[in-house]
């Protein structure tokens, strides 16, 4: 069977081929892993004679699964596999990494790879990973990739030690066009406008404008205390906050006292009167409405999300604002000229920096 190669920004991800169980066993045979099911390996032989019948049984068509080394810079520094059930449409997802080569980001980039892999070409439907429950470096891949969390009360027997542990499963299903929904915060009950604050404060640290964000919504209502910190209305003007919502990804969250599950959020933007523009500066106090605060998530990037509720906002531009234009303030080159952007100027913004302005006609 023909070697599967995947590639990402800085990894090349392969299936074992004959002569990687040298690198290899400088992290199988690792004693200070302790939290890795079949692992350490006490020999070199033993993880030579691993590679060599997952190699055979691929070579045989007796096997599916997809075990790969992780290369960085032409050294092997880890492996990830993508083991199937029997229906071919569930697979667990597992990885490991040299110690060294850990915390920068190596395992999340592969994990992504693997998993878009699986959902594009292998008719993957459903991913699953086990996890020790100690192993916190583990779990938040499998967050940052998507993942949540679906049994916290199972345990594991390691085999070669016979340690139990306490093991968390998580899971991930494909996305589905249908599944996705645009929703606008401030048409939300309150319960439910509690519930999407809740999730952008634990992902906040994914992007340093969500913090402003959810200070926005906070303070909606509330008097304004400042030119530059107040409610989402008192510092853009009139205004729509436009939620993507995955409502066939729900998590888990209390609110009010109840256990409720509620859509996955997805992606967010903001169109607005107003945006980070100081349009008290001469030529631009006629510009408006700003698209602003455009992100998707990481594990739901490559679905065109972004694209979609940036057609909304425009729609609603033109509905509501009557507008002519749009206007986007961003550092960003290339990124909004495939949605239809081009520069327009430079202007100063109220913190005092410079941006470029780029507009799309209506």
């Amino acid at each position: 069977m023909k070697t599967v190669v995947l590639k990402t920004k800085r990894l090349t991800l392969r299936t074992y081929l004959p002569g990687d169980e040298i690198q290899a066993h400088e992290y199988a045979g690792d004693t200070s892993i302790t939290m890795m099911y079949w692992l350490p390996n006490k020999t070199f032989d033993e993880t030579a004679e691993y590679i060599k019948s997952v190699i055979e049984k691929r070579e045989q068509g007796l096997s599916d699964n997809l075990d790969f080394v992780i290369i960085f810079q032409d050294k092997i520094i880890g492996s990830i596999d993508l083991h199937f059930e029997e229906d071919k449409t569930t697979a667990y997802l597992g990885w490991v990494l040299k110690k060294e080569k850990r915390g920068f980001g190596f395992a999340t980039e592969a994990a992504i790879a693997v998993r878009d892999y699986a959902f594009k070409k292998c008719g993957v439907t459903k991913l699953l990973a086990n996890c020790d429950a100690r192993n916190t470096a583990s779990a938040n891949v499998m967050k940052k990739i998507g993942m949540q969390c679906i049994i916290d009360n199972g345990t594991r027997t390691y085999p070669k030690t016979g340690e139990v542990a306490v093991e968390h499963v998580y899971e991930l299903k494909k996305l589905n066009p249908s599944d996705f929904k645009i929703v606008d915060y401030f048409e939300m009950s309150k319960n439910q406008q509690t519930e999407i604050i809740f999730q952008l404060e634990t992902r906040k640290d994914l992007w340093g404008a969500i913090p402003f964000i959810i200070n926005c919504l906070k303070k909606e209502g509330q008097p304004q205390v400042s030119p530059t910190d107040g409610g989402f209305h008192d510092l853009l003007g009139p205004g729509r906050f436009f939620l993507m919502l995955d409502e066939a990804n729900k998590t888990e969250i209390t609110v009010s006292n109840k256990n409720e599950n509620s859509p996955r959020l997805a992606a967010f933007l903001s169109l607005a009167r107003n945006d980070e523009v100081d349009i008290t500066i001469p030529g631009l106090e006629n510009l408006t409405p700003w698209i602003g605060c455009v992100f998707t998530y990481p594990e739901y990037r490559g679905q065109r999300l972004s694209e979609k509720l940036i057609s909304h906002a425009e729609e609603y531009a033109i509905k509501e604002f009557n507008a002519e234009y749009t206007y986007i303030s961003t550092d960003h080159i290339g990124l909004y000229e495939k949605y239809g952007y081009v520069f327009f100027t430079e202007a100063g913004t109220v913190w005092g920096e410079q941006t470029r302005v780029l507009r799309k006609k209506l």
